[in-house]
């Protein structure tokens, strides 16, 4: 089985990639602790989609969530955060140990590609996994290591390169890429599969964008075609009067 694990899913940006049909995933796992994301993340419709209500870490444990539902939402108190106010928009979350997870819903045989964008966690998550010696269970990894925005914690981004180097693990990030975001998954991807022609229905249904949340696509269409200022107002009111359906 052909499974992407994407891990920091927040509003969901990534399925647009994942969820194309040339990639062949048999199954996509999208982990989003905030509530207020997991609000939007419910609401996407794809039968090979399954979205997880925790994060995953180095165990399994209740802890707080700093800047939740914002971008950069990390449980490091201490991360540099680009808002301010951040810290002061805190929830409980649930964590999930990575190991123990992927042991109860993997097996050797599955070909997994692992998405890391979760602001300092996917530092506990690799270290868990290469400790654990699940990493080789994981075919390639992209990761965002945002564990440098950590003070006193950035010497953990090149200690757990070279040991990934050193196993063999393969896995790029967008520094090695060139690019981030969406654009570095993609190219992740090309580097690692040979994209199939998918039947034309299944296409279609994807480019169409019908498993998004329609506030995500109306979103998008505002942004990309009204004046700043406007798409602004546009999104923000509809975000409210949203929030109260």
């Amino acid at each position: 089985m052909r499974i992407f694990l994407d891990v920091g899913a927040h509003d969901g940006e990534t399925l647009d990639v994942a969820l194309d049909p040339k990639w062949a995933f048999d199954r996509i796992d999208s982990f989003e602790p905030a509530s207020t994301r997991l609000k939007t993340l419910r609401k996407f419709r794809h039968k090979r989609l399954a979205i997880h209500d925790f994060g995953l870490s180095s165990q399994t444990k209740n802890t707080t969530l700093y800047g939740a539902g914002l971008l950069g939402g990390s449980i490091y108190s201490e991360k540099n955060y680009l808002d301010v106010k951040a810290t002061s928009y805190i929830e409980d979350i649930k964590l999930q140990s990575a190991s123990e997870w992927l042991i109860k819903n993997t097996s050797d045989s599955d070909e997994i590609f692992l998405k890391l964008n979760c602001e300092g966690s996917e530092a506990d998550i690799l270290e868990n996994l290469i400790a654990e010696k699940l990493i080789f269970r994981v075919k390639s990894i992209y990761v965002d290591f945002d564990i440098r925005k950590v003070p006193g914690q950035a010497h953990r981004q090149k200690e757990i390169e070279d040991k990934l180097r050193s196993l063999q693990i393969d896995f790029q990030t967008p520094d090695t890429l060139g690019v981030a975001a969406n654009g570095g998954v993609e190219k992740w991807l090309e580097l690692n599969l040979k994209p199939i022609k998918a039947p034309k229905v299944k296409t279609i249904y994807f480019k169409l964008k019908i498993y998004r949340p329609i506030y995500l696509t109306l979103k998008i269409i505002v942004l990309s075609y009204f004046p700043k200022k406007i798409s602004s107002a546009i999104v923000k009111q509809y975000g409210k009067f949203k929030s109260q359906l």
